[in-house]
């Protein structure tokens, strides 16, 4: 199993009424897919970790990275985990301004 965060710059039309829709679908997505994680936005960018299955992982970062609500997408870090952190969240939505609680999760 992997741990990835990634950030990318959030297209200008994206406003939290959006990413709210965008991580609502993500957990029941991501949950038939037995992926878990968690999706920041600040207002101009975002950031997201997601844990599984590393195949299943990576083919769900390549559709993500062809989304045109964000560009730029950059893989921040990868580690192996044993244990997941977000062992019962499909995706949850984390609304803070930064993406601290997300890096420190990259630590482990």
């Amino acid at each position: 199993m992997i741990r990835l965060f990634y950030v990318s710059t959030a297209h200008e039309t994206v406003d939290q009424d959006m990413v709210d829709r965008i991580a609502a679908q993500a957990e029941q997505k991501n949950t038939e897919h037995e992926i878990t994680g968690a999706l920041a936005y600040n207002g101009r960018a975002f950031g997201q970790i997601l844990e599984g299955d590393e195949d299943r992982v990576l083919t769900l970062l390549d559709v993500i990275a062809n989304d045109n609500r964000h560009a730029g997408l950059v893989e921040v870090g990868r580690i192996n985990i044993t244990e997941r952190a977000f062992y019962d969240w499909g995706m949850q939505r984390i609304k803070k301004p930064n993406f601290s609680d997300l890096m420190a999760l990259m630590l482990d």
